[in-house]
């Protein structure tokens, strides 16, 4: 069971790991180019050994958002190219990794976030 302290600081890291996204494609939509809305991982963010990755996010503008989830193989194949194979694999790989964070853990992953933006 999580402790609030723990669940507090998960709610944290997303919304810095959020605005990180966002101030890294300088509000554009990688797919389009035009204004990007919504931050979205790569791997789903229940898997939590890339949950905060910022190579694991990317934005997309509200249509394309919607796209990623309907069509999630086309969405993959798309990234992956973009990221570039190997990139994509490591990223993947590391997403299978079982990862219960601490406190601890939660406040290092803060803190590197916390550069970011």
């Amino acid at each position: 069971m999580k402790s609030d302290k723990l669940k507090a600081l998960m709610k944290e890291a997303d919304a810095l790991w959020s605005q990180a996204i966002h101030r890294s494609y300088r509000g554009r939509c990688l797919y389009t180019g035009g204004k990007g809305i919504d931050p979205h991982h790569v791997f789903l963010r229940r898997n939590k050994a890339t949950r905060w990755e910022l190579m694991n996010g990317v934005l997309l503008s509200r249509e394309m958002h919607a796209w990623a989830h309907r069509d999630q193989k086309a969405f993959r194949d798309w990234i992956r190219g973009e990221m570039g194979f190997e990139a994509y694999d490591k990223l993947e790989k590391k997403s299978r990794e079982v990862f219960r964070p601490t406190d601890r853990d939660m406040e290092a992953i803060i803190q590197g976030l916390t550069e970011w933006v």
